[in-house]
């Protein structure tokens, strides 16, 4: 089973995603600023898979978040998560995303439909096609 770091301080996001996530078989572990996140990852024995962080955080940020666990995790899949457009982000989260990589890293612009989210996750673990969204 797969691990899923999702990082955001809004609950109105983070638990609707984890839940879709679960359903679809996922484990996630969730954190709602950066130190509860890295507190998180290494609760879990540095092991996780995919890392879902928002990029603006009230303390922090998501991408500062991304480049700590790929210290650890090289190869570590992760989706970056925004409600503002990218010309909008501070400078210090473009200059960690030059540092971590930018062609390595998907970016997401929110609200993200379930769909979308699921397919990018699955083609990032290489699942293959999506089945339909089964309704409770």
């Amino acid at each position: 089973m797969k691990t899923i770091l999702v990082l955001d301080d809004e609950v109105t996001f983070q638990a609707p995603m984890c839940r879709l996530l679960q359903f679809h078989g996922y484990r996630t572990l969730e954190a709602g600023d950066e130190e509860e996140a890295i507190r998180r990852f290494q609760d879990n024995g540095r092991k996780i898979d995919l890392l879902i962080a928002d990029v603006g955080l009230p303390i922090g940020s998501g991408v500062q978040v991304a480049l700590t666990l790929r210290e650890h995790l090289p190869a570590l899949n992760v989706i970056l998560a925004s409600g503002y457009p990218s010309e909008m982000w501070k400078a210090r989260d473009f200059a960690l995303l030059g540092k971590i990589g930018p062609d390595s890293v998907i970016i997401l612009r929110k609200p993200i439909a379930p769909q979308a989210l699921l397919a990018t996750i699955r083609n990032l673990f290489g699942e293959g096609q999506i089945e339909a969204v089964r309704t409770a």
